[in-house]
């Protein structure tokens, strides 16, 4: 009795060691059906919804839109942080390669943007990592042309947050003398790997589905991320337009930790 207790201690151990480390955990959405019910089913749940534009999740009969509402998780002494439809699932494991796919998302109005959120809670306190396609033509005092950019952030409850990338990819001047540049936006892919404290960023575009991808940045960050969401927001203005982010695919596929 002892050494089969003993056998199923070590069971339960190596079992527990065997996900932490996150082999064998795969998983992938086209976003095919957005009934509450069957996104449920398949490990997503919305977070503080905006009900009009929540029910306008399947307008463009394809992917899941998500709408540039205002809101932020920005440290803020003004306001309450909040992403409205913020579409969250749990990450089962440390390391995972994680990718998404964006169509034709073209921000044009500050801070327009779209794009994943990792974090360790889902009340904003603890770490995050933060990646997404904005707009920004805000530089202080001086004038500065709009910039449709990638943008990588980590935050931490305890010190203010660090931008890690900052990837222009068209200017608004650009997209203005040459409209047929904004095509290479209309199939946005982002794709992050997490082997331990170290994330690695790529980020493909073009006007077609399978364009390769370049990496971005490595970064360094002591983060054990629990749970991801699929986010659009503007941060907290009236100025901005509520603009559609359609995301088209989701995967993840737990990695073993090396």
């Amino acid at each position: 009795m002892g050494i089969g207790l003993a056998g199923l201690v070590l069971g339960i151990i190596g079992l527990s060691l065997f996900f932490r480390r996150g082999v064998g955990g795969s998983f992938r959405d086209d976003f095919h059906s957005l009934a509450m019910d069957s996104l449920a089913a398949r490990g997503w749940w919305v977070t503080a919804p905006d009900t009009v534009y929540w029910s306008r999740r399947g307008d463009f009969g394809s992917g899941v839109s998500l709408y540039t509402l205002e809101g932020d998780y920005w440290p803020d002494s003004v306001h309450r942080p909040v992403i409205r439809n913020l579409l969250l699932r749990r990450i089962p494991c440390d390391c995972f390669t994680m990718e998404w796919h964006l169509n034709q998302f073209i921000p044009r109005q500050n801070w327009q943007q779209a794009g994943i959120l990792l974090s360790e809670d889902t009340g904003f306190m603890g770490k995050s990592f933060r990646v997404s396609i904005a707009y920004n033509d805000y530089n202080g005092i001086y004038p500065l042309s709009g910039t449709i950019l990638l943008q990588a952030i980590t935050s931490s409850s305890t010190r203010k947050p660090e931008e890690i990338a900052h990837v222009p990819l068209f200017t608004a001047d650009s997209l203005r003398r040459h409209p047929a540049l904004a095509r290479n936006l209309e199939h946005s892919a982002l794709r992050i790997e997490k082997r331990g404290d170290r994330f690695r960023i790529l980020y493909a575009d073009g006007i077609l589905e399978n364009t390769s991808f370049r990496e971005i940045t490595v970064h360094e960050f002591s983060m054990h991320p629990r749970y991801v969401g699929l986010f659009a927001l503007r941060g907290f203005v009236d100025s901005a337009e509520a603009i559609p982010a359609r995301f088209s695919w989701f995967s993840l596929d737990c990695e073993e930790c090396k």
